[in-house]
């Protein structure tokens, strides 16, 4: 939420972020921080081995398989 000093607009996506909403985030009067896919495994790689057991159970890692289309 962006109503009060100091709170920061968080967007988390699973692919990549569109040009304007990159120019948008970055010409906000307020902090609007930007994570793509690329972001979120660096940062999950980075934090994970750190987490306590407890912490590391909040954010469970599972496998998914995609089963489409190949091109």
């Amino acid at each position: 939420m962006l109503n009060e000093e100091g709170d920061i607009g968080l967007f988390i996506t699973s692919g990549r972020f569109t040009a304007d909403s990159e120019r948008y985030a970055r010409e906000s009067h307020k902090h609007i921080e930007l994570i793509d896919f690329a972001r979120l495994t660096s940062l999950w790689q980075e934090f994970y081995p750190k987490m306590t057991d407890a912490q590391e159970g909040q954010l469970l890692l599972q496998a998914v398989w995609y089963l489409g289309k190949s091109q």
